[in-house]
């Protein structure tokens, strides 16, 4: 399969600093898939890695933020929006085939997987399984087909049974770049 290019969180960290955070949501208000293997997440923790210090012992609490804040800094960053800008519908589609609007090159990823959805007058997403081979979760719960299930931040998506991805609307992904920016030296 191609190679399918996405900017790290390090470069969206970089824009972010240089515009702001207003001048960022002007450009970037959709929201982001991070890949999971390189964000830590629970609930408790929605953006970042205070807590985890406390859960894991042997390790100084500092040299465990910084390595923790440099793999997020690694991570690909999904823009989750229509890759034509002028093309009409309200439905982001999500799957292995190059004409999707989100693009997953993963075997176990259907060509259309699934689709995201915004809901009318709000910052509200849905996500929608298109009724794909090997399913589409949200937490750890499958979701059935055309059921739409309501998104939050931080949750975590699976598409298949590899690609994890973590879902930020722009304003939470705001406050992790803003969290990163505080653990960075400027």
């Amino acid at each position: 399969m191609d190679e399918v290019h996405h900017e790290t969180a390090m470069d969206y960290l970089s824009r972010f600093r240089s515009l702001g955070r207003q001048g960022f949501l002007g450009l970037h208000s959709h929201p982001v898939l991070l890949e999971s293997q390189r964000v830590p997440t629970t609930r408790k923790r929605l953006f970042m890695l205070k807590t985890i210090t406390n859960e894991i012992s042997g390790i100084a609490a500092q040299d465990l933020e910084t390595r923790l804040n440099e793999e997020v800094l690694q991570a690909r960053v999904i823009p989750v929006g229509k890759r034509e800008a002028d093309s009409p519908g309200h439905m982001i589609f999500l799957g292995r085939s190059p004409t999707n609007d989100v693009v997953i090159l993963d075997a176990m990823v259907s060509k259309l997987h699934a689709y995201f959805c915004q809901l009318p007058g709000e910052n509200e997403y849905q996500l929608v399984d298109m009724n794909s081979t090997n399913g589409t979760f949200v937490n750890g719960e499958k979701l059935l087909a055309s059921v739409k299930k309501t998104l939050r931040d931080a949750d975590e998506l699976r598409f298949g049974p590899e690609a994890k991805l973590i879902f930020f609307g722009a304003p939470a992904f705001c406050e992790l770049l803003t969290e990163l920016d505080r653990g960075q030296d400027c």
